[in-house]
């Protein structure tokens, strides 16, 4: 038994010189919880303290979540570090709080919260490095979850050896080696009793799915996940590389938009279109498209030109002759009036209106979000703003004039959508009810020589 307790501590060292994790002189913030892994890692450090050459402290951050168990994990904490002569430092934070605050869910900011308190830390103490103890367990869960979430193949390659400052030694050890370790050591750690509920999806995983593949399918499918996400990552890099080489030719960034050249579909193939796509968005904007995200794009590309679409986190892609446009668009209120003219968009929210040239024999779909007017007697700038009482216009198909108010309610269109209905108007006359009916006299004829499109989605 000895010799496998030697061989655990053996295969982290190792590890950590393979990945170059610890450097001598390092000043390490080891995250301690108060668990099993945490626990492991901080008899680690005390043992080859002196091997590795470094100097390391302790940070707990009391999530609050668990009333009188988180208080006793944070005490537990605290004992530990003074029994053994190192630096605590601790703090409370009301996660829950947090999390409605900011529309996240109790992991998201769980883990945001932690990660600023180990930079407030890091910033005072001049820490080097932030050791979390994060092991293979961790790692295949996560590759399970975000395989099961539809994440790409970035998701795929799982819980990174080191991001920035921080570092995560352990992932060469599964969950049943560190308390192994520690169970013949007699070592005492304390039991988060949530992890055994199934009320966060990892926790599903955990307790339900991990537990049935090894049973039925791979006893060691930690190792094997584990093994499978270095490879992913090897050719993620070697992507990553080739895009890099072959960015510039392609895309270009101006005015904070990015212009993908489609020509690059024809020289080098529509994987490495959207593969450049989703590499500038990292690069650039810092954010990553989700595979939803990639199958609209394709989409978008595979469309007539003019086509947009909506991104989350306020990005727009926009389809034109030859060329993909994504940027991030500004949020506004309509409570004034804005102006709006050809070749301009304004997003609101979830919905975006727009105004584009077209040729009057141009084959589009007509419907009440896509219109097509006779632009010949109307001035170039549009204003669009919220209906007000008195407003009237002439509804396309109908006799006569009809006012908004009248017009919206004999849809049934519900009170809270009606307070906020946006007109389009030219020359203080309403151009169309937005998203449900142009007016009659701005209809194509034939004589009409200048037509725009209006569209709303």
């Amino acid at each position: 038994m000895k010799t496998n307790i030697k061989t655990i501590e053996q295969k982290v060292l190792k590890f950590i010189d393979s990945h170059s994790l610890i450097n001598p002189n390092d000043k390490i913030l080891l995250a301690l919880s108060g668990g099993a892994d945490s626990v492991f890692a901080f008899y680690l450090l005390i043992k080859y303290q002196t091997r590795l050459k470094i100097e390391f402290s302790c940070a707990h951050l009391n999530h609050g979540l668990r009333g009188k168990d988180s208080d006793e994990d944070e005490v537990f904490c605290s004992e530990l570090c003074k029994r053994n002569g190192i630096k605590f430092f601790s703090e409370k934070k009301d996660v829950k709080v947090f999390a409605e605050k900011n529309a996240l869910s109790i992991e998201e900011a769980g883990r945001e919260l932690r990660y600023d308190f180990f930079d407030e830390i890091v910033n005072e103490s001049n820490q080097t490095k932030v050791f979390t103890a994060h092991h293979q367990s961790d790692n295949a869960e996560t590759i399970l979850y975000n395989f099961f979430k539809g994440a790409g193949l970035k998701g795929l390659t799982g819980i990174p050896e080191k991001r920035g400052n921080i570092i995560r030694p352990l992932l060469c050890l599964t969950r049943d080696e560190i308390e192994f370790y520690l169970n013949e050591n007699e070592i005492e750690y304390r039991v988060d009793k949530s992890n055994f509920e199934n009320d966060y999806k990892r926790n599903l995983i955990r307790n339900e799915l991990l537990p049935l593949i090894k049973k039925e399918i791979n006893p060691v499918i930690e190792n094997t996940l584990s093994n499978n996400s270095e490879i992913i990552k090897s050719s993620y890099r070697l992507i990553d590389k080739y895009l890099k080489e072959n960015s510039e030719e392609y895309c270009f960034f101006n005015n904070e938009k990015l212009e993908f050249l489609e020509k690059s579909i024809q020289e080098k193939g529509f994987d490495f279109f959207v593969g450049l796509v989703k590499y500038k968005m990292k690069e650039i904007f810092g954010y990553t498209i989700s595979s939803d995200e990639y199958f609209t794009i394709k989409n978008l590309v595979e469309n007539q030109p003019g086509k947009m679409l909506k991104l989350k986190n306020n990005f727009s892609a926009v389809k034109t002759q030859n060329t993909l446009v994504i940027e991030k668009y500004e949020i506004k209120e309509v409570y004034d009036e804005i102006k709006l003219q050809a070749g301009e968009r304004i997003g609101f929210g979830n919905v975006f209106v727009g105004i584009n040239e077209c040729d009057k024999d141009d084959k589009m779909t007509v419907s009440s979000e896509n219109e097509i007017i006779c632009a010949d007697n109307l001035d170039n700038i549009f204003i669009l703003r919220r209906w007000k009482d008195g407003d009237y216009f002439f509804p396309l198909g109908m006799k006569g004039r009809k006012k908004v108010s009248d017009f919206l309610t004999d849809l049934k269109v519900p009170s809270h959508l009606k307070k906020s209905q946006l007109v389009l108007t030219n020359n203080k006359q309403i151009v169309w009810v937005v998203g449900y009916r142009l007016d009659d006299r701005y209809k194509i004829n034939l004589n009409t020589k200048k037509v725009l499109k209006l569209w709303k989605q």
